[in-house]
Parts: C-alpha cells; sequence; structure tokens
C-alpha cells in the first residue's frame, strides 16, 4: 500500500500542464517592487490630465497598488510601470495571467496591457481596461488594436471588477484568448489583427479629464489598480526564454492610447457571464499538486478493483 502511495504521488506531480502553456516567470509582488519593474515617469499624450509619476507605484500587503491620487490644487498624479527591463516578460506569444481588482471612482481608468518592444502604436493587446465612465467597475472591455491602422476588435465582459479577479491573454500566432477566472470570453482569430512582433506587459492608471467623464466630489481622493500576482507563460516548444533582447529600463512612459477607441471595432464580441460580486481567493500554492494527488488516487483505485475482478 505504501508503495501504491508513493506511485500516485508521484504520477499527481508530474501531470502534463494544462493547455500547453509552460510558465516561465512570475511575480507576487510579496516585498518592494522588484528591479525588472520600471515605474513611469512622464506625461502620456493619450491623456491630457495624467501626469505619471513613480510615487505612485508601491507595493502594499502583498500586492502591486498603481494609484491615481488627488492633489491639493485639484489636479490628479497617476501610476504605470512595464516589465521592458525583464526578459522573461518580453516576448513574441505567450499567456499572460494576473490577479487584479480596481477600486470605484469616477474618471479614474485603469489598465493591464502588451506594449511592442519597438515602443510605437500601434499594436497594443488590452486585457483588462476599465474607464473612468464605467466608476462602478462593471466593465472590462479586451480590445486588440492592429498594428498600423489601429482597426480593433473589441470583447467585453460585464461583472463587478472592484474585486478580484483572474484574468488572462493567451497570445498565439493564430489567435487571441482572454479569459476571465478560467472562463473564455472573447477570442480573435483575424491574424491580420494579432500582433507579430517582441512586447512587454504592464499596468497603468490614468485620469482623462472630460474626455469621457470628470473626477467628481464623488470620486475618492485615491483609486488604485491593485495585482496580487502576475505569471508569464511560453508555448511548450517554444524558446524558454525571449530570442529578443529587451531594452535598456526606462522610466519613460510608452505615448499609450489606451482608453475608449477612436475607432469603430472591427468586430464587437459582448459576452456576458453572470455578474461576479466577489470573486474567491486565490487557492494557496498546495491545493493543485494536492487536488491532482487526488484525481490520481482516485484513478489507481479503480485499477485496483479492476484487477481484482479479473482475477476473480
Amino acid at each position: 500500500m505504501i508503495r501504491l502511495l508513493v506511485a500516485l504521488m508521484l504520477l499527481g506531480s508530474t501531470l502534463p500542464p494544462a493547455s500547453g502553456w509552460q510558465l516561465v516567470a512570475r511575480d507576487d509582488f510579496d516585498g518592494p517592487l522588484p528591479a525588472h519593474w520600471s515605474a513611469y515617469d512622464g506625461d502620456p499624450t493619450c491623456c491630457a490630465a495624467t501626469f505619471w509619476r513613480p510615487g505612485q507605484v508601491t507595493t502594499e500587503g502583498g500586492d502591486l497598488k498603481v494609484t491615481s491620487s488627488r492633489q491639493a490644487d485639484g489636479s490628479w498624479l497617476s501610476g504605470g510601470l512595464s516589465a521592458a527591463g525583464w526578459p522573461d516578460a518580453v516576448r513574441t506569444y505567450g499567456r499572460y495571467e494576473a490577479r487584479i481588482r480596481l477600486d470605484r471612482g469616477t474618471g479614474v481608468s485603469g489598465v493591464a496591457l502588451l506594449w511592442p518592444v519597438a515602443d510605437h502604436w500601434p499594436p497594443e493587446i488590452d486585457y483588462f481596461e476599465v474607464w473612468g465612465k464605467d466608476p462602478g467597475r462593471g466593465t472590462d472591455t479586451m480590445t486588440t488594436h492592429r498594428a498600423g491602422d489601429n482597426v480593433q476588435q473589441a470583447d467585453v465582459y460585464h461583472g463587478d471588477l472592484s474585486g478580484w479577479h483572474t484574468i488572462a491573454v493567451d497570445w498565439l500566432p493564430t489567435s487571441i484568448q482572454y479569459e476571465m477566472d478560467g472562463a473564455v470570453v472573447g477570442t480573435v482569430t483575424d491574424r491580420s489583427l494579432i500582433p507579430t512582433e517582441p512586447m512587454w506587459p504592464a499596468f497603468q492608471t490614468h485620469v482623462e479629464l472630460c474626455r469621457d467623464v470628470c473626477p467628481n466630489a464623488s470620486t475618492p481622493s485615491s483609486v488604485s489598480l491593485w495585482v496580487d500576482w502576475i505569471a508569464i507563460y511560453r508555448p511548450i516548444g517554444s524558446p524558454s526564454t525571449s530570442t529578443t533582447t529587451p531594452p535598456p529600463t526606462t522610466t519613460t512612459p510608452p505615448q499609450t492610447t489606451t482608453g475608449p477607441p477612436t475607432t469603430t471595432p472591427s468586430t464587437s464580441v459582448p459576452t456576458s457571464p453572470p455578474p461576479v460580486v466577489a470573486a474567491p481567493p486565490p487557492s494557496p500554492d498546495w491545493v493543485p499538486p494536492f487536488l491532482g494527488l487526488i484525481a490520481a488516487s482516485a484513478a489507481g483505485g479503480l485499477l485496483v478493483l479492476w484487477l481484482r475482478r479479473r482475477r476473480l
């Protein structure tokens, strides 16, 4: 029996990875901001009222905290950061998965995106984008921006984005797939829309005073995008590290145009899963191996019963 349990434990620990992905990097933000992240210090062309400053990016309680905050004169400072200096994060194709939420607040937007290493725009992939005109945080618009002419496909998820969700984008040569808490909520199959160049992940908040809606008296003085962790995967069979040398770490923000699309999306595929009031907290690290052990034990038990029946 002991030998059987040991064998089942070994089987459970070597179950193949799901969906053809292999983990190459992960950040849990349990301490100071890792050096391979670079906080922005600049003013993007997208949003006249946004001023990104490094002090708006911190870690707190094991989470990344990217904050827009009201100043004494009524202006706002916001935060943004990139992983341009993290070789494993700079990839052409991959899976980017994050545990994320955004505080409620009129006029403040939050985004998780992929940005091209060449620092031109487009292309862009936004897998979490909640705009300031949505103070209740009820809509995530996941948008693929085509290189060159900015033709777009927008996929929409409706739920409570002020609570924790696990959000992912699977970026492959033939498709882009968006997931929310393990469920597919959008797929891009038009290959002309799919970026074919190296990109790096970024998080940001921004204020677009009166482009959509202004922060007002109901807006808290501090509105934060929170990230519990980010995990980065490569397609199995692809190089374990990026073949592209990332650019030097910089605190200059990209001239991003995140925010409501300025052109009509080429395709809109709205999906409406049941509203999620609050997602459960992330599972402890021991849960997946434990579940694998249970599954393997059950399989072993069925095998033993089958052998006994054959003997009878």
